[in-house]
């Protein structure tokens, strides 16, 4: 008999993934039974939206949540997602392939043997640019700094966008810190850690992050002014 999920949402924050979002879904429902998939897109300008809402029709544990009209950003996209989930574990990961989907299982894991925050932290980062590592290693140092100042808990990857939580622990850390996280950033991971208390028990696993095979980044100056939002907030 085969383990099941439903404690669990998996949530998928998107912007224009139409070539990669299809083919995640699918490995994700073969791998976790069970387990919600909670699509949250961005206001797509591709057919990412339409996609998943086809899929849905056909998978009842796949949902897309639509976000049209509301205020932009992958933070802000990840906080709907948590205020929608009804399970006691969310996972949060890309939709761009990046992450390996057989690593939700080890985080689900952790998070039932009692961590609070599971991250999976990139232990090899294959076909980034110099100017990309130069840029990460300067924002995980101003990172750890904030973290080392706040008397916040830490992990090894701060800016990860792959991470598992206690679906009421990070609600209750963003309602009493709503001001303080920057939905228009990117890194929802850092502002949880930032806000959450030194004793939070925080677990960890390395995994590869693949390339990029289809589709384009999302980074640029916005994402790091927002970023830096996060850190003096």
């Amino acid at each position: 008999m085969s383990e099941r999920f439903d404690d669990l949402t998996i949530v998928i924050p998107t912007l224009n993934e139409e070539a990669n979002i299809g083919q995640l879904i699918e490995k994700l429902l073969s791998l976790y039974v069970k387990a919600t998939i909670l699509v949250v897109d961005d206001a797509s300008e591709d057919r990412t939206a339409e996609f998943v809402d086809a899929i849905s029709k056909k998978q009842k544990n796949v949902k897309l949540i639509s976000r049209k009209g509301k205020q932009r950003g992958l933070s802000a996209s990840i906080i709907d997602g948590l205020k929608s989930a009804r399970t006691e574990f969310v996972v949060v990961m890309d939709g761009d392939g990046q992450h390996p989907a057989g690593t939700v299982f080890d985080l689900v894991h952790m998070l039932r043997k009692g961590c609070i925050i599971a991250v999976a932290c990139r232990s090899s980062v294959p076909d980034w640019a110099f100017h990309r590592r130069i840029m990460s290693l300067g924002a995980d140092l101003l990172g750890r700094l904030r973290l080392l100042t706040g008397n916040s808990p830490a992990c090894s990857d701060l800016l990860s966008g792959f991470f598992g939580v206690e679906r009421d622990f990070a609600l209750e850390i963003y309602e009493k810190n709503e001001k303080r996280f920057v939905g228009e950033g990117y890194k929802f991971l850092f502002d949880l850690l930032k806000c959450s208390p030194k004793s939070t028990k925080v677990c960890e696993i390395d995994y590869i992050f693949a390339s990029r095979k289809r589709g384009a980044s999302k980074i640029g100056s916005r994402q790091c002014l927002a970023f830096l939002k996060s850190i003096l907030s």
